[in-house]
């Protein structure tokens, strides 16, 4: 199952890269589908996986990161999250000092 994950945030990635939102969302939704499916194993390999990508994520694929955090909460492992959150919390702090509204 993981390997079929990396597969599937593959699919992902290409969408966010071509910037094709129906795209994004269906692979989205098969990937949600396939790591709850698969229990824990899948839901860690798929935060695993989509850890490099978080730090660089806007507007509408941002999306990405609250798939993240939802995998931790449906039982995955957070420690793939533990490099990227603490900078991308950091970030967005800035940001919202920048532009508080």
């Amino acid at each position: 199952m993981p390997s079929e994950i990396s597969h599937l945030v593959d699919g992902l990635v290409s969408q966010m890269r071509s910037g094709s939102d129906s795209g994004y969302r269906r692979a989205l939704s098969r990937l949600v589908d396939t790591a709850r499916a698969g229990g824990p194993a899948s839901l860690t390999a798929a935060v695993e996986a989509l850890a490099p990508w978080l730090p660089g994520l806007a507007g509408d694929f941002a999306k990405t990161a609250v798939l993240a955090g939802a995998c931790v909460e449906w039982g995955g492992s957070p420690m793939p999250l533990a490099d990227v959150l603490p900078q991308r919390a950091a970030e967005a702090m800035l940001l919202n000092g920048l532009v508080p509204e």
